[in-house]
């Protein structure tokens, strides 16, 4: 029987981890842009293009910081949000020390803001789930490394989107039986019903008063546009 042997990485020989990757920013940190107004500013991780960042602009929000680990996306989002500072980092416990910094820096002390987070939610979908059970927990590393984040920061509000996942809701529920002052959701929400041209379902997470304003409120509910509606960008958006 032939034995396979592996290569060991030097960091792995030394026990050491490995370096961080260093940041890359479109906006330097050194100098963020101090915000104008009194409008409460955003916080967007795992950010993407952008999406929830174009919903706060609409609510009278203000996106002072967003990250993702994928720089072309990064660029699109400050196409669209140019005063925004954006962030290459691979998020997660290794770099939560440089994230809070980066924070702290975009937020003035006594501002009001708020944070909002999307985990990669790949392995944690139901098709992911049954390619095996070790999917579903690597997927649910970052998941809880971002509820943990929110409770050791406490910001005044918070959200997180997620596709809903026997695994997800259960830890959603014991967060909010620890912290019913800071955690609730919504297991399951058609976003067909908020006006979004699509009938996919997601789990919602965020504070409380947040979370029971997005399932009360009856003017946030509005029938999906038509394809016609939404073929031709809005004005100043970026098309890639």
């Amino acid at each position: 029987m032939k034995r396979k042997w592996a290569q060991l990485t030097l960091e792995q020989t030394l026990g050491v981890p490995a370096p961080r990757p260093p940041l890359r920013l479109l906006r330097p940190v050194g100098a963020p842009r101090v915000p104008t107004g009194n409008r409460p500013l955003v916080v967007e991780l795992f950010c993407g293009i952008g999406g929830w960042a174009e919903g706060s602009r609409r609510a009278g929000l203000e996106t002072v910081l967003a990250v993702d680990c994928d720089m072309a996306l990064l660029r699109i989002h400050k196409a669209n949000h140019p005063r925004c500072t954006q962030c290459q980092m691979v998020l997660g416990p290794r770099s939560e020390a440089d994230l809070v910094r980066l924070i702290r820096a975009h937020v003035p002390p006594g501002r009001a803001w708020h944070l909002h987070g999307s985990p990669p939610c790949q392995r944690i979908s139901c098709a992911s789930a049954m390619r095996g059970r070790k999917s579903t927990e690597e997927g649910m590393g970052l998941v809880l490394w971002y509820l943990a984040l929110v409770l050791r920061l406490d910001p005044p509000t918070w959200s997180m989107e997620e596709v809903g996942h026997a695994q997800l809701t259960g830890a959603l529920a014991m967060a909010r039986q620890l912290r019913p002052d800071a955690v609730d959701f919504v297991p399951s929400l058609c976003m067909g019903e908020y006006g979004v041209p699509q009938h996919r379902k997601r789990c919602i997470a965020g504070t409380p008063r947040v979370v029971r304003r997005l399932r009360g409120a009856a003017e946030l509910r509005a029938p999906p546009p038509a394809l016609r509606d939404v073929v031709a960008p809005p004005p100043g958006a970026a098309v890639c």
